[in-house]
């Protein structure tokens, strides 16, 4: 699985060549387990390899790398990446027709915690609910978000039979926002159903006074069907759109400086969000990167919201509408930071398993977007963390969570 990257190149008249070294690596084969939440091997699990954009939102599947368990519940993964561009993360799919889709990140293969972390992965349990209130005696579709994915980018699909009263049953994971797809094709549109409070069992019913949307108003009109399922992923990368700098009517520009020194930050990837994605999510289009000074021209577009410069080493900064709208703007970018897992948190010593996913949500959304990170913290890394943007996290560990500040050059301690 190759993961499209974007390198600057330095030409003058006599040559052209990269700005830094292209890195080849080796990636190890894994090797693992699916079983169901009682502890019970499954065979005939698919897992399919997904990058996740954490800074974006977007999804790339490598549809062509999936694998299905074999009789015993193992599978083998090969050629995953070695390593990602900073805040890119590698997610397994895990989908099966008896059991809830199930999203399961994993370390690249050239990190440390890749070769602590083992490979029994659970896939979760679905619940009967019951659907009422629907069109009488329909064939309905009926869609529901895969969590752990970016909001919008994937969709389980469902196909129920109502009965004369509207009435329908299904099972779906426990989690994740529910709608129901309408007969109209041109728009395809969606109403959204919703659990009815203090329902002994799962009962799913329209949500009272909501009308219909767009379907591309909810989830990424561009989904691909992965063969053989019910699931739906859209498939983009965060260089996918190009915005050529300096070439419109505007000539804006944007500097980026270091938060410490005040110098500008040469090399430092640009991007312009819009509000124009699923669910007032941003949609972006890459400008390129900084120059010297840390400088970039780029041409504004109707209904931009934020600029994000994402500078070598991962750290980040925003600049959101009012700045955007400026002609020269200014972004001072505070270096990452760093934190340390709580002994509390830690697995005893000698345990199986020495690796914890720390899951790490910005709680200050930017252009329509939340940044979502996933970090692993092992024993062999002194259960650190390294390169985390600066600012206020809801934090996941496990069944915990917890609110922490991440502050430039100093080390929070997750607990």
């Amino acid at each position: 699985l190759t993961v499209p990257e974007a390198y600057r190149v330095v030409a003058n008249e006599f040559d052209s060549r990269l700005q830094q070294s292209l890195i080849l690596e080796s990636s190890s084969i894994y090797e693992g387990l699916v079983v169901a939440e009682d502890g019970t091997p499954q065979a005939g699990v698919r897992l399919l390899p997904c990058i996740v954009d954490e800074v974006f939102g977007t999804v790339m599947p490598w549809i062509t790398g999936q694998v299905t368990t074999n009789a015993t519940g193992g599978f083998r993964l090969a050629r995953l990446p070695a390593r990602l561009p900073d805040h890119q993360a590698l997610v397994l799919v895990i989908e099966h027709p008896d059991f809830a889709t199930t999203v399961a990140p994993v370390p690249v293969r050239g990190s440390v915690a890749a070769h602590r972390m083992g490979g029994r992965l659970v896939i979760r349990d679905r619940q009967y609910v019951r659907l009422r209130a629907l069109p009488p005696n329909a064939v309905m579709h009926v869609w529901q978000d895969v969590v752990g994915l970016p909001p919008g980018t994937a969709a389980q699909i469902y196909t129920v039979q109502t009965d004369e009263v509207g009435d329908a049953v299904l099972w779906l994971a426990a989690d994740g926002r529910v709608w129901m797809r309408g007969s109209s094709l041109s728009p395809p549109m969606l109403r959204e159903l919703k659990a009815v409070s203090g329902s002994v069992s799962g009962v799913y019913e329209p949500v009272s006074g909501g009308s219909a949307v767009p379907l591309g108003s909810v989830f990424h009109t561009q989904q691909q069907i992965v063969p053989g399922t019910g699931l739906a992923l859209s498939s983009n990368y965060r260089h996918e759109a190009v915005g050529v700098s300096g070439q419109g009517g505007d000539d804006r520009s944007v500097r980026l400086l270091d938060e410490q020194s005040g110098l500008g930050i040469q090399g430092a990837e640009v991007f312009i969000v819009d509000g124009l994605g699923p669910r007032g999510r941003g949609t972006v289009r890459f400008v390129g990167f900084t120059g010297v000074t840390g400088t970039i021209a780029y041409d504004s577009q109707p209904g931009d919201r934020a600029i994000v410069g994402i500078a070598p080493g991962g750290a980040l900064a925003w600049l959101d509408q009012v700045a955007v709208e400026a002609p020269n703007s200014t972004i001072r970018v505070p270096a990452v930071g760093r934190a340390t897992l709580g002994v509390a948190l830690q697995p005893p010593p000698g345990a199986a398993e020495q690796v914890v996913v720390v899951k790490l949500e910005a709680t200050v959304a930017h252009g329509g977007l939340r940044p979502v990170l996933y970090r692993f913290a092992s024993d062999a890394g002194d259960w650190q963390i390294d390169g985390v943007p600066a600012g206020e996290y809801d934090v996941t560990v496990g069944e915990y969570r917890f609110l922490v500040e991440i502050v430039p050059g100093a080390i929070a301690v997750l607990q």
